[in-house]
């Protein structure tokens, strides 16, 4: 894995997929010595940061050693199959239901600050 360098801290970058992310998974996070498992929570955005404490480089004048950041990211693939694409669009689908029925008849959001603006 390529290892980027922060002082004694090392930053991994972990590519997983969006379904990986949605729903949770125990992923494996490649250190200098070795790999550890690691688990993601249902609902884990992109660009977040877990931190595996003594996982990095060894300190020089010290004991101890430095922090390894795993920052995941999601990995968007280049090429669907049919029935990929046709699962993917059926999703889509129910989240455009799902934000549809968030909004009230003049399209204005609900929940406190839909409400709100539209009073004003």
């Amino acid at each position: 894995p390529r290892f980027e360098r922060r002082g004694d801290d090392l930053i991994v970058d972990l590519a997983l997929s969006f379904p990986q992310l949605a729903l949770g998974c125990k992923v494996k996070v490649p250190t200098i010595d070795g790999e550890q498992e690691i688990e993601i929570p249902a609902g884990t955005p992109s660009n977040t940061v877990f931190t595996l404490r003594s996982k990095g480089v060894p300190h020089l004048e010290a004991r101890g050693r430095g922090d390894l950041h795993a920052r995941v990211r999601v990995e968007v693939p280049k090429e669907l199959s049919s029935r990929q694409r046709e699962l993917l669009a059926a999703l889509d689908a129910t989240f455009k239901t799902q934000r549809q029925d968030s909004q009230d008849d003049d399209g204005s959001e609900r929940g406190f600050f839909g409400r709100r603006r539209k009073k004003k």
